[in-house]
């Protein structure tokens, strides 16, 4: 048999990465009317009302979680007090909270009145790949559920908005608040702005900005119109009032998540410490609580309220002894707490010490009634006064928290 002998010309480097291109481009658009039925029942269109009811503008966001959370723009929120959010089932929800936001890069988060949801998206991180198939879903110009399709373009930093993705896949008013999303479905960005004058030059936020939000801020949209351009000082003298509020009302939970945003930023502060153990241990979850309370006497071992939640924990275990030690040092540092006195003095009941016992219940009794002299109705437990931290008094609070063995019953007074 004569062997044939075939000349082959090799293949560009470019007729090759154009070949693949096109190739997984054919792939993706395979996949991509089968991603956008999946991911449809994530995204939603919201209206927006004034503070008189009257429309306002219109916008889209997206389920970012169980819990029915949205994600959007907060220029689509701008001046709204009100906000109507529709589902791809066309249920209607209102905006119950802002939960967090980043004013800088346009980006909030908001909470709904709604059923548990699972219908939601998940977002990455990761940079994406300049050349790299995109997508999104919104509501241009109130035409819902629109989708527009294209690839990522660059990823510049932007002097405003700072890190941005610029995608090819056309938006328009409207789209503001839509999720950009790779061939995974998942999302990328939100879309956010465009250059008018310009072909598709589209931009998007990326999501690290919505990874690094902490939902805590928990804010009617009223509250959040007044605060939204707060600087940090600012926004944490408001996260102290909300926490406050939420010890009022007994929402342990709620004050929790606030004070630990706090923390975060101040992790210095005793006080903070304290308020954490205080949620903790209305919350019966001791340890945390005890931790707390240590951490809160590492940073200032005369702080009498600390040695007081402390002696409260070991009394609820029956470690009577450990109780007198801890009132003891308690009344070292203020020997007019009553609150420690009553404690040390049920302790010793229990420890057989009956003289001390009585003797103990005297003092508060006379501290009680010098407190009633004076007016005061209500006993110290805990208070933020004379604050060392300098970073702290730039907030330009004077917090007074007051509280009886079961609440804080004084507001924060700026």
């Amino acid at each position: 048999m004569k062997s044939i002998k075939m000349n082959l010309k090799p293949i560009s480097l470019a007729v090759l990465v154009f070949l693949l291109t096109c190739s997984f481009s054919s792939f993706a658009q395979d996949k991509l009317p089968n991603l956008i039925k999946k991911i449809q029942p994530s995204i939603v269109s919201i209206i927006t009302y004034d503070k008189n009811g009257d429309p306002l503008s219109s916008g889209s966001g997206f389920f970012i979680n169980s819990d029915g959370n949205i994600i959007t723009n907060c220029h689509v929120m701008e001046d709204a007090w009100d906000a109507e959010i529709k589902t791809f089932e066309g249920n209607t929800y209102h905006v119950d909270k802002v939960l967090a936001h980043n004013y800088n890069s346009d980006i909030v988060m908001l909470s709904l009145k709604m059923p548990d949801n699972n219908k939601y998206i998940k977002i990455t991180t990761d940079i994406p790949e300049i050349g790299s198939s995109v997508f999104v879903i919104g509501n241009p110009r109130g035409l819902e559920q629109t989708v527009s399709d294209g690839i990522v373009s660059a990823v510049r930093v932007d002097p405003n908005y700072g890190r941005v993705v610029q995608i090819t896949a056309p938006i328009s008013p409207g789209s503001s608040g839509s999720p950009v999303m790779n061939m995974k479905g998942e999302v990328i960005g939100v879309a956010t702005y465009q250059f008018i004058n310009g072909q598709n030059l589209n931009f998007a936020i990326p999501c690290q900005v919505i990874d690094n939000l902490n939902p805590v801020q928990n804010f009617s949209l009223a509250k959040w119109q007044e605060i939204k351009e707060y600087g940090p000082d600012e926004m944490l003298a408001v996260l102290l009032e909300e926490g406050e509020k939420y010890l009022i009302e007994e929402k342990y939970a709620d004050a929790l998540k606030v004070f630990m945003a706090v923390d975060e930023q101040l992790p210095d502060m005793p006080e903070v410490s304290y308020l954490l153990g205080y949620c903790y241990q209305q919350m019966d979850r001791i340890d945390e609580a005890f931790g707390s309370y240590k951490e809160a006497l590492k940073l200032n071992e005369k702080y009498e309220y600390a040695y007081y939640g402390m002696a409260e924990l070991y009394y609820n275990k029956k470690k009577y002894k450990k109780v007198v030690a801890n009132c003891d040092k308690s009344l070292f540092y203020n020997e007019q707490y009553a609150d420690a006195f009553i404690l040390r003095s049920n302790a010793k009941e229990k420890l057989g010490d009956t003289d001390g016992a009585n003797l103990d219940k005297i003092k508060a009794n006379n501290i009680n009634a010098k407190i009633r002299l004076n007016k005061e109705a209500k006993l110290k437990r805990s208070k933020f006064a004379k604050l060392e931290s300098n970073y702290y008094k730039k907030l330009g609070l004077t917090m007074k928290l007051r509280l009886t063995k079961s609440k804080f019953v004084n507001s924060v007074k700026k």
